[in-house]
């Protein structure tokens, strides 16, 4: 992928992102913090995971290498994780509009949680947070329905049509 690629991927990445969090703070608190069996019990749960990978690689991009998800993670509800991921995607549409062609092949050196040493080319990592965010976006969306709520169309295509793309 190319620069222009990854605009694209991110301008439809944020929408994306966009419709969803207009479906996650429609719903009642209680349907946010009800329990789920999987990877993560809540709603607000899997959007905090969400929104602080968002924010943990965003991070690395710039060339820090946080040890721990920030503040908001774990106090947050779904309407200021929401407002979280809308500064994050703001931030991170900048930093990719101030890239080179050249420079998404550069090496970005960071440190896990764990402390363990990675590296990956930035337009590596780039490409992992795109699809992380849409593996979950899928998740959000059997959460909502199972607690009544529609979730929006995320679609791509629907991005295209919608947006002219």
């Amino acid at each position: 992928m190319n620069r222009r690629d990854f605009l694209g991927l991110y301008r439809y990445t944020d929408w994306a992102d966009q419709r969803l969090a207009a479906a996650l703070r429609a719903l009642p608190a209680a349907a946010a913090a009800r329990g789920f069996d999987g990877s993560f019990p809540t709603i607000r749960d899997l959007l905090a995971h969400v929104v602080a990978v968002d924010w943990v690689w965003l991070e690395r991009f710039a060339g820090g290498s946080p040890s721990a998800a920030p503040e908001w993670f774990q106090a947050g509800d779904v309407h200021l994780l929401c407002d979280q991921h809308a500064e994050v995607a703001a931030r991170r549409l900048a930093f990719l509009r101030e890239r080179s062609e050249a420079s998404l092949d550069v090496p970005l050196s960071f440190r896990y949680f764990s402390g363990a040493a990675g590296s990956l080319a930035l337009r590596d990592a780039l490409f992992h947070v795109a699809n992380h965010a849409t593996y979950h976006r899928g998740q959000l969306a059997s959460m909502l329905r199972a607690v009544g709520a529609e979730p929006p169309a995320t679609d791509f295509t629907e991005f295209v049509v919608e947006s002219g793309a």
